[in-house]
């Protein structure tokens, strides 16, 4: 358990001075997935209609009609542009992280570090969105509670090079007497993005703005703000490892 540590505000403002002395090459890799993401959207947009609206139609008992070809192409365009999204956004987490632990500022080869191990966290990725989405069907709570325990997971990946469930039991480990901490430290950075978000959503809303514009600002808004939170959740999880890997030497002693 953390006895003494940086106050939460101490924390943000480490995180700020690191974030302004790496804005542009942070910015960049956090807005170039999200736009790769809305290119993407917006070339398969009719496929995806079209297979959601036969899905709607075979719930609704209606008669359907339907060339099966066309179908079969339009659900496979659709997995596979889910796929190639999944991919890039975990290829953008990675480099985020990447970005903030080795304080890399040349964008190439941040890009090649990550492209490197981007199948294995992708795998990983998968494992725990999997795993906190089940728990959170199921009930509420547990699903909160995963979402917690095996959030150091992907800096434990990075930082250590552990993957997949190991990961995931040591990311357990490390939040085992932390779990209060944890949450009092995101609590003080989430409750204003919180008030942020729906303050921007409310300006969206007022001014009229198009699905496209909204989609836009809201992805520039969130490549801003999203590094922030990457380098906040740096500086908690070596707080934790430290404590962990000082508490086993005691116990050892």
């Amino acid at each position: 358990m953390i006895k003494k540590d940086f106050k939460a505000r101490e924390l943000l403002k480490k995180s700020l001075v690191l974030y302004k002395k790496n804005f542009l090459t942070l910015f960049i890799i956090a807005l170039a997935p999200l736009f790769f993401s809305i290119f993407l959207s917006l070339i398969t947009n009719s496929y995806s209609s079209s297979v959601l609206s036969w899905f709607s139609n075979l719930i609704e008992g209606k008669n359907i009609s339907f060339n099966i070809l066309s179908l079969s192409t339009s659900i496979l365009i659709v997995l596979l542009v889910f796929i190639i999204n999944s991919v890039i956004a975990s290829w953008g987490e990675l480099a985020l992280l990447n970005t903030v632990k080795n304080q890399e500022r040349n964008i190439s080869e941040v890009c090649k570090q990550t492209w490197k191990k981007i199948i294995p966290f992708w795998l990983l990725s998968i494992i725990y969105y999997s795993i906190s989405s089940l728990g959170t069907i199921l009930l509420i709570i547990p699903g909160i509670l995963f979402i917690i325990w095996f959030s150091l997971c992907f800096w434990i990946f990075v930082d250590q090079d552990i993957r997949g469930f190991d990961a995931l039991k040591l990311s357990r480990k490390y939040m085992k007497g932390n779990v209060s901490y944890f949450l009092k430290k995101w609590l003080y950075l989430l409750i204003p993005y919180i008030i942020l978000s729906i303050f921007l959503e409310i300006i969206l809303k007022t001014t009229n703005s198009s699905d496209f514009i909204s989609s836009l600002i809201d992805n520039i808004f969130a490549a801003l703000i999203g590094p922030i939170f990457t380098i906040y959740s740096y500086f908690i999880y070596q707080k934790i490892k430290s404590t962990k890997i000082k508490t086993i030497k005691h116990e050892k002693n």
